[in-house]
C-alpha cells in the first residue's frame, strides 16, 4: 500500500497576490491548467483568474490539447503523470503548434526522465517538483510567463 501524503491545506485569502494585474491594469493571457485531479487543477485556475488571467482547466492529456489547439494558450501548466498523453508529451505537443507557448510542468520526481529527455531534444519547460505550497506555486507561474527560466 502507496504512503499517504499529507498537503498543507492554505486558505485562498493567505496566497499572495502578484503585483502585475496591478501595474498594467489589464488581463495577462490565457493559461491552461491540466491536473488528472480536477480539485487541483480549479484550485490552481482559481489563482490564477484572482491574478487577471483567463485561466481553463483539462483534467487528461487529450482533452487538454484539444483546448490548447482551440484556444492558443500563452501558458500551459500541466502535471506530468496525467492520462491518455502524459504532460511532457502534451507539453510537446502545445509547443510544436503553439511555437510561444511557454510551459511549467509539475511532477512528482526530482529528475523526471521525460523532462529530461525533452530538454535533450530542445524544448525548454521549466518545472517544480511536488507537493508545493500554493504561494510557490503561483510565484512560479509569474517567473514562467514572464520567460526567466527556472530550473
Amino acid at each position: 500500500m502507496a504512503a499517504a501524503m499529507r498537503f498543507e491545506v492554505v486558505p485562498l485569502v493567505e496566497v499572495p497576490r502578484g503585483d502585475l494585474m496591478h501595474s498594467e491594469g489589464r488581463g495577462r493571457g490565457v493559461i491552461l491548467v491540466v491536473h488528472d485531479e480536477a480539485v487541483v487543477a480549479e484550485c490552481m485556475a482559481t489563482l490564477l483568474r484572482r491574478e487577471g488571467f483567463a485561466a481553463r482547466t483539462a483534467y487528461d492529456g487529450r482533452s487538454a490539447l484539444e483546448m490548447a489547439l482551440a484556444l492558443s494558450p500563452e501558458m500551459l501548466v500541466s502535471d506530468v503523470g496525467i492520462r491518455g498523453i502524459d504532460g511532457v508529451q502534451l507539453a510537446m505537443l502545445v509547443v510544436q503548434a503553439i511555437p510561444g507557448c511557454k510551459v511549467l510542468l509539475f511532477s512528482s520526481c526530482e529528475t523526471n526522465g521525460g523532462v529530461m529527455n525533452a530538454r535533450a531534444e530542445g524544448y525548454d519547460f521549466s518545472t517544480l517538483a511536488k507537493p508545493v505550497h500554493p504561494a510557490v506555486a503561483m510565484e512560479q507561474v509569474m517567473v514562467c510567463f514572464r520567460g526567466a527560466a527556472l530550473q
